[in-house]
């Protein structure tokens, strides 16, 4: 059986189900309570502004000026609910038709490299679903369809001006490219840590890295790429938005070939009963 049977099989049993709409309908909530806050004070909002509030996180600890630290509620909202619509399908599928498929095609690599076509697919729905909801949203209320953000809500959330020369690249890896890589970055290293351990302790794992994240501005440590009130693309001390990609694409890079030999020796049979997350 080839990889394209594999994927065509995870795309319509692991992709597009009814958890498809959570998303879309996430999304909608926020942008929604966004809009009602933000119209008050500006007149005209565009899309990166709505991408700005889903992705903005918090200052680093040092940045605070004496203010009270916070947990960023919708920040980790966002990564966890990717997480969780990825938490189980790749175990769950050797319990049912995907064990025939892996039995008959006898090939590990290819049923491995299928999940992690899914995986990407995923994340990037995932990501689809924030943007076509923000653009949506942004024709539906007159804004402005433009990843600028203006700058009066930037400085709002971050009590910091925004830098003068945010160019139209600096936008686009801000509000597409880092998100996008941060979100496919955890959601394979979720997948892969399943193979060791129960999924459940794999989602567990990486909150605790987003945490992390929130608590220490490494732009190596994953989530950190995606917290836009500490990037260097939009604020003169933020951090490095080239090495927050690079840690990202590392992290997708090695989980690869780390899952790939895992599954080559993994035990499906006590999986042939149920799984158990």
């Amino acid at each position: 059986m080839s990889w394209n049977s594999f994927f065509m099989h995870d795309l319509r049993r692991g992709l597009f189900r009814k958890r498809a709409l959570v998303p879309a309908a996430q999304f909608f909530l926020l942008h929604f309570s966004f809009w009602l806050w933000a119209r008050k004070l500006t007149e005209e909002l565009t899309l990166g502004d709505f991408l700005f509030h889903l992705f903005s996180g918090v200052p680093a600890l040092q940045k605070l000026n004496g203010e009270s630290f916070h947990i960023p509620a919708i920040w980790m909202q966002i990564f966890a609910c990717s997480l969780y619509l990825h938490l189980s399908y790749p175990i769950s599928d050797l319990t049912k038709e995907g064990e025939q498929f892996l039995v008959r095609s006898g090939s590990r690599i290819n049923w491995f490299l299928s999940k992690c076509g899914w995986c990407l697919c995923g994340s990037l729905f995932y990501y689809a679903s924030a943007f076509i909801s923000a653009w949506g949203m942004t024709l539906a209320i007159g804004g402005k369809v433009t990843l600028y953000c203006s700058p009066y809500l930037v400085m709002i959330k971050s009590e910091l001006p925004m830098r003068q020369t945010v160019t139209a690249w600096d936008s686009v890896q801000a509000l597409i490219i880092l998100p996008l890589l941060t979100v496919t970055a955890v959601n394979f290293l979720q997948m892969v840590l399943s193979f060791w351990l129960r999924p459940v302790y794999g989602f567990l794992i990486c909150v605790t890295v987003l945490t992390g994240a929130v608590l220490y501005p490494s732009p190596f440590l994953l989530g950190n790429g995606a917290m836009l009130l500490r990037s260097g693309l939009f604020f003169s001390e933020g951090g490095s938005a080239f090495h927050a990609e690079i840690a990202a694409m590392l992290v997708i890079l090695l989980c690869v070939p780390a899952g790939a030999l895992r599954f080559r020796k993994y035990d499906i049979i006590p999986l042939s009963g149920g799984m158990t997350l």
